[in-house]
């Protein structure tokens, strides 16, 4: 099969070449403001804070240039440069590992994961987003630097994700027109290394930690984005292995301080590093992004207390972490649409390109009303709870229960498990209240998302979170006193609920003729507006695809050019606010 085998070779070379970047970048910076000493969880950290820096420096590139191949260059530079600096001391730590079989095994996991998911992210199918504004959002970023007022053209274009300039990067030579396929996959695989780890600690005897547990407990839920939600492009996977990364970094800063370990700044830094660019991801994350950093950073803050030199330090990375990803982040929101954080009202700039405020709140009405009762008139949805009882039903039976109804159902066994640990176990044996706190996160998210967008897609690891929260919690007097009935209880759930998860993947489509899939050519339609604007139309649907730019699914009346050219930008008459044309 050569030409399925060079296909799988170009994925992985892609994931080789962007995991290699985000690792050197991550050494540099932590030699800067993390561990100087290199570990294997620092690896690990590496690649995530590799990957913040570069969509930090994504976000400032596109103020000023298209994104494309030759700024991968640019990060990679420096970021080889990084591992070349600490390729002794990592080396060394390989040298060191125990057993000496430990990275072979590492890396065939490594190896055999990478094939899978490649595999999976050719066969897997394109979601409609992509053709409704991600493939399009992806266009403008690699054919113009930031375009004044996008979201005039279409009010999806000005959602801001910094995760299609990251798609940007990989549109150049095999994979131009294809990069939807290779963007999504290396990073369930980053985490799933992060499983593998806390996997092998936890059989090769000892202690058994309740941070592996959780870790592990979540690698299911990785299976299950991975198998079930969309490998192609779309931001909310991304979402998904973000939260699950700072879930487990905050169970070991609680279970660091409850132990009274020293709690590392580098660990806040982290949390605070990721919570940040996964809000330029999407702006729902900021919920439980900044309820994990407030829990983590009041905890290291009280156990400091009376260091006041590393407390000032510390403060310091922290709020360096959050500036250099939200304030280009909110640059942009300002230049797509005139707010900071479309699409929240809020907050506007008074540019001649700004969307108007009554279409902005129009438009978060309306993702409201469509997540509760797709189809339905938006006055009818909001106006009360009818919509509640076809949207349970929907969620029940068109949703596949392994991906949320069973991590809700045994997370809230779990803790029900935990409550009565709290009573029937003696206080040696309880789980400290302090690490209680992991479980805030999701609990707050719950209601927040049922509230504004209850569609599972919006939950992130929101679920899988409680889930392996409340299980470690309940387990907590095994871990202690009967440590392989623990280790056994563990890996039997975690098997069952990966068999189940896994249950979509399948050779059957492997052939000879594989090939990366391209994004389709819709038929159109040419509109002209009243200032003498062309705009391309879907002939049917709302799906631009890989249409020319610019290409609108709801071409306004009202939209004119800003200068003479569509680098200068999109506004709409203020005579006209410009409804839709049919």
């Amino acid at each position: 099969m050569p030409i399925t085998l060079v296909t799988l070779a170009i994925i992985l070379f892609a994931w080789g070449f962007a995991a290699l970047t985000f690792t050197g970048l991550g050494l540099l910076a932590n030699r800067r403001w993390g561990s100087r000493t290199p570990s294997a969880q620092l690896i690990l950290d590496s690649f995530w804070i590799g990957w913040a820096v570069v969509i930090a420096g994504l976000q400032i590139w596109h103020l000023f240039l298209p994104v494309r191949w030759y700024a991968f260059v640019v990060f990679a530079l420096p970021a080889f440069a990084g591992i070349v600096i600490e390729w002794p001391a990592l080396r060394r730590l390989l040298a060191e590992a125990r057993p000496p079989a430990m990275p072979t095994l590492f890396a065939a996991g490594a190896a055999l994961g990478a094939a899978a998911l490649a595999y999976r992210s050719i066969v897997s199918p394109m979601p409609y987003d992509l053709g409704f504004y991600h493939w399009q959002s992806v266009r403008w970023a690699t054919a113009y630097p930031i375009i004044p007022g996008l979201g005039n053209l279409f009010r999806a274009y000005g959602l801001n994700s910094s995760h299609f300039l990251y798609a940007g990067l990989f549109e150049a030579g095999p994979l131009a027109g294809h990069s939807p396929t290779v963007v999504n996959g290396l990073f369930v695989l980053a985490f799933a290394m992060q499983g593998l780890r806390s996997g092998w600690r936890l059989v090769r005897g000892g202690r058994v930690q309740g941070r592996d547990v959780f870790a592990l407990l979540l690698i299911p839920g990785a299976v299950d984005v991975a198998m079930r939600r969309e490998l192609i492009l779309s931001p909310d996977l991304l979402v998904w292995v973000l939260g699950a990364v700072i879930a487990i970094r905050l169970f070991e800063v609680l279970d660091d301080a409850v132990r009274g370990r020293q709690i590392a700044a580098h660990n806040v830094f982290f949390i605070a590093a990721i919570a940040a660019a996964g809000v330029t991801v999407k702006l729902s994350f900021a919920v439980v992004g900044a309820i994990a950093l407030a829990i983590a950073a009041a905890v290291w803050i009280w156990q400091n207390r009376d260091r006041l030199a590393e407390l000032r330090r510390g403060l310091w990375q922290i709020a360096l972490a959050g500036l250099a990803l939200l304030v280009p982040w909110m640059v942009r929101g300002v230049i797509l649409t005139g707010y900071p954080a479309f699409p929240v009202p809020a907050l506007s700039v008074p540019v001649d390109w700004r969307v108007p405020r009554e279409e902005v709140v129009l438009y978060v009405e309306t993702l409201r009303a469509w997540e509760r009762q797709p189809g339905y008139p938006v006055e009818e949805v909001l106006a009360g709870w009818g919509w509640l009882q076809p949207w349970l039903e929907s969620r029940l039976y068109n949703e596949p229960r392994i991906s949320h109804v069973a991590p809700l159902a045994i997370g809230l066994l779990g803790v029900l498990a935990a409550l009565a640990g709290r009573v029937m176990v003696d206080r040696a044996a309880r789980p400290a209240a302090l690490i209680w706190l992991v479980l805030l996160p999701p609990l707050l998210n719950l209601p927040y998302w049922f509230l504004s967008a209850p569609a599972p897609r919006h939950l992130g690891a929101t679920l899988w979170w409680l889930m392996a929260g409340s299980v470690t919690l309940a387990l907590c007097p095994l871990l202690r006193r009967r440590t392989r009935l623990a280790v056994i209880f563990v890996a039997v759930l975690c098997a069952a609920l990966t068999g189940f998860a896994a249950q979509p993947f399948s050779l059957s489509e492997l052939h000879a003729g594989m090939s990366l899939p391209a994004v389709p050519e819709p038929e159109l339609r040419s509109y002209t507006t009243s200032s003498g604007l062309e705009l391309w139309v879907p002939a049917s649907g709302d799906q631009c695809w890989d249409a020319p730019l610019p290409c609108t699914p709801r071409p306004l009346e009202g939209i004119r050019l800003r200068g003479s050219d569509l680098a200068g930008g999109f506004v709409l008459d203020s005579s006209d606010p410009g409804a839709a044309v049919p």
